[in-house]
């Protein structure tokens, strides 16, 4: 069982033989088995391999090894068929190692191994593992995993390996090795003793409750128990003859089941079951063996009844991963929750019971939005003792359990109140699949959810995760679509082989993630495409994935080919590896070649590493989003830009002159248009002297002349007081200014005026020469200058 799923399930029980007391069970009393895990003062109690050498540094053990299998172990006694907490610290200067489970030998003890991410930095890691069949002294090894790499060094420290006993309080456990059948002794109920085992129970005691029934007879003890709880029933049993079936139930009172389990035992080995009820409004039940043959003998022993867990709710379904038994769930007699037997990991699941054609389970789910569309989604896996090709269930939404009167397709019109789907599974036996029903709540809140079986003898099914959500859209980043799946739904994926996940312990973020089955081979799993890239510019792919046991090829590709391997691009790959057995998180820098890529996942090519893997968190950055921009301050004419990609942030900064009047920008130096009620116009060219001159036409008022000289006392210009006119005059060899005016012509409100460029050398002849006029007037008591257009003109002499 994974983390998540025994945590979650509060009512699992320990299969102790020695009698438990009835109290709250902790954790924190379990014992550690690691001898010298926090390494105070040396590291007796630890072996390692031949080129590793074990010193200590400030309180914590350093191994530091030169050569591939370098490890360090340690060893203790377990138990089997039985959790374990591994707690530690631990850091690397380079890769890390993997945890390997040996026996005394030097053989393997069939423990899958566990594989932290051992970073450069001290981090606590806790991790669980699972004895299976192996008991006896264990050796764990801290294997490195850098191979090829000599040198390496791990720190480890404060190494600790508890029994795992999850939290929950036992209201009944009972051995019988006190010698007595106790109450449940009756006309068919004795106490046996190991001698009469068909089979040894030698790791559970020297007794058994023994039942040798007639004529479907049953032994029965009665249980106090708190009303609305839900609890979990653990026993193990024994079969004297083969193929006699038995029923585990509790009843009410009244002789209604509130759980029924049928099974076969087996005659050859002890087997260990476990089922859940709910008390409702009972004080007290029957908890009850019957046999389901006229005779029969069964030997029943290490009996326990804990409390579970509160049910998850989504809001609209409460406990839908049925982790707290059957409770808020209704019309379940002809079902059992069970612990997964299908071996995917999924802890309590609810069975059905082949031979019932009415429904199965149901519950009502509540505070729904009236003309919405939701999603129903779950999990089933399919299997049938009876036909191959006949399995099929039914899910049916009304406004009551008995009100059928309105039915629709599923995605149908928005005013219906209920309908029937129609599930067929003939080919998806004995393998788990998602299921995704949209439906519409028409005027409705609340509507009931059937789960009813097609036909008698048409299949067995477990159901699991069972949870309603809003309908939504997908979610885009700019480049990918429903890259955290919270649309519950693969849209915009294409090829998916898996489906969504909201197993809690296969989402890493929100409630859903995409699962990925891969059965070996090199076909893909899973792809789509990235789009609005800009060819040339980085770009970051983030994500989190982890394996049951897969290994699955991620990779980013463009569709250009290489002459050389006959293949696409590869931009970015990031592998599901099968060790990644908690999440492990991928960011990676690829550089778009084209507009578009594809985000493509693919199979392994080997059957050894079939199964699934778990994605989430899929995003697509541009450099500049996920590192920052790389800005250039902002300009007169531009705002502040990224010199990556372009991208713009606020205003320009707009031109800075010192008034109306100022032509030239104080920041960048750029010209502009005044608009003013200044003018400059015209220009000539003397041809009659030996010079040049330029002639301005200006708004001016009050100017006289003197001959050709300009009298500027009282004169103005928009108001302002006229201090002078000139000219700047150029050309390619050297620049004057001429602030004589040698001609003037005046009319009511405007003037002429003229500057001529005298003495010109013949070595200038044809040269371009340019004049820019200005005025300088008084503007609040400064003066300030105020130039005009260039004029040009060529000197012919």
């Amino acid at each position: 069982m994974n983390m998540r799923k025994i945590i979650a399930v509060l009512a699992a029980v320990l299969m102790l033989c020695a009698a438990i007391p009835m109290a709250a069970i902790s954790v924190s009393a379990a014992d550690n088995l690691v001898p010298n895990g926090t390494f105070d003062s040396n590291t007796s109690g630890w072996g390692k391999s031949t080129n590793t050498v074990l010193t200590l540094d400030n309180g914590a053990m350093k191994a530091t090894h030169a050569d591939d299998w370098a490890y360090v172990y340690t060893w203790f006694d377990v138990t089997a068929n039985t959790d374990y907490t591994i707690s530690f610290k631990a850091k690397a200067d380079k890769g890390g190692f993997a945890i390997n489970f040996k026996d005394n030998g030097w053989a393997a003890a069939g423990i899958t191994k566990l594989s932290p991410a051992i970073t450069t930095e001290w981090k606590e890691y806790e991790m669980t593992f699972n004895t299976g069949s192996f008991s006896g002294r264990l050796l764990v090894f801290f294997s490195s995993n850098q191979y090829g790499s000599a040198n390496q060094s791990i720190w480890l420290d404060d190494v600790s390996v508890t029994e795992y006993i999850p939290l929950g309080t036992a209201i009944y456990q009972e051995d019988f090795e006190g010698g007595s059948a106790g109450a449940w002794a009756n006309s068919v109920t004795t106490l046996a003793s190991s001698s009469e085992f068909p089979v040894a129970n030698a790791a559970c005691g020297n007794y058994a409750m023994k039942m040798a029934s007639t004529y479907y007879s049953y032994t029965n003890y009665t249980l106090t128990v708190e009303k609305n709880t839900t609890y979990k029933v653990t026993f193990s049993i024994l079969s004297a003859t083969s193929g006699y079936p038995i029923n585990a139930r509790i009843r009410t009172n009244g002789s209604v089941d509130l759980a029924l389990y049928q099974y076969t035992p087996s005659t050859t080995a002890w087997e260990t079951h476990s089922y859940t009820f709910n008390s409702g409004e009972n004080t007290s039940v029957n908890f009850r063996f019957q046999a389901g043959w006229e005779t029969g003998t069964y030997y029943i022993d290490n009996l326990s009844v804990v409390t579970c867990e509160e049910p998850v709710n989504d809001g609209h379904i409460s406990n839908g991963d049925f982790e707290a038994g059957n409770a808020n769930w209704i019309d379940s007699a002809n079902t059992a929750v069970v612990e997964d037997p299908t071996g995917a990991n999924k802890g309590l699941v609810m069975s059905t019971n082949e031979n019932a054609n009415t429904t199965m389970f149901s519950q009502t789910a509540k505070n729904l939005k009236p003309n919405t569309y939701y999603n129903l989604s779950f999990n089933v896996y399919g299997f049938s003792t009876v036909s191959t090709n006949n399995s099929a269930f039914w899910v049916r939404f009304a406004k009551t359990i008995t009100d059928w009167t309105i039915t629709q397709s599923p995605n149908g019109s928005a005013s219906a109140n209920a309908y029937t789907a129609r599930i067929n599974v003939n080919t998806k036996l004995n393998a788990w699949y998602n299921v995704n029903i949209k439906f519409n709540t028409g005027d409705l809140t609340e509507t009931v959810i059937n789960f009813m079986n097609y036909r008698t003898n048409g299949g067995q099914y477990y159901f699991d995760d069972i949870i309603v959500f809003e309908d939504k859209d997908p979610s885009y980043d700019g480049y990918i679509y429903n890259g955290d799946f919270e649309c519950g739904t693969t849209a915009n994926w294409s090829s998916v082989s898996g489906g969504i996940t909201h197993n809690a312990a296969q989402v890493h973020d929100g409630t859903f993630a995409l699962s990925l089955y891969t059965n070996g081979g090199w076909g893909g799993v899973g792809n789509q495409t990235i789009n609005n890239l800009v060819v040339g510019n980085e770009y970051y792919v983030s994500m989190w994935v982890r394996s049951d046991g897969a290994y699955i090829n991620g990779v980013i590709q463009d569709s250009i080919i290489n002459p050389d391997t006959n293949k696409v691009g590869t931009l970015a790959s990031f592998p599901i590896r099968n060790n990644y057995t908690d999440w492990h998180f991928y960011e990676l820098k690829f550089t778009a070649t084209e507009t578009t890529a594809t985000l493509n996942f693919s199979g392994p090519g080997s059957t050894t590493y079939a199964g699934y893997g778990y994605v989430d968190s899929i995003k697509i950055e541009s450099v500049c989003d996920h590192d920052g921009h790389s800005w250039n301050d902002a300009t007169c004419d531009a705002p502040k830009t990224c010199s990556v990609c372009g991208e713009t942030e606020g205003e320009a900064l707009g031109h800075s002159y010192d008034n109306d009047y100022d032509v030239d920008c104080n920041e960048c130096g750029a010209i502009r248009d005044v608009v003013n009620p200044i003018t400059f116009g015209g220009n000539s060219r003397s041809e009659d002297v030996s010079g040049l001159a330029f002639k301005f036409d200006v708004a001016v008022a009050g100017m006289t002349v003197n001959g050709t000289e300009a009298i500027y006392d009282g004169a103005t210009i928009d108001g302002n007081k006229l201090i002078s006119m000139g000219a700047i005059v150029s050309n390619a060899k050297s620049e004057l200014d001429i602030p004589a005016v040698y001609l003037c012509d005046l009319e009511a409100d405007s003037a002429s005026f003229a500057v001529r460029v005298i003495n010109i050398p013949e070595a200038n002849y044809g040269d371009e020469i340019t004049a820019v006029p200005y005025f300088v007037v008084e503007i609040d008591g400064v003066q300030t200058t105020i130039y005009g257009e260039a004029q040009v003109a060529s000197y012919n002499g």
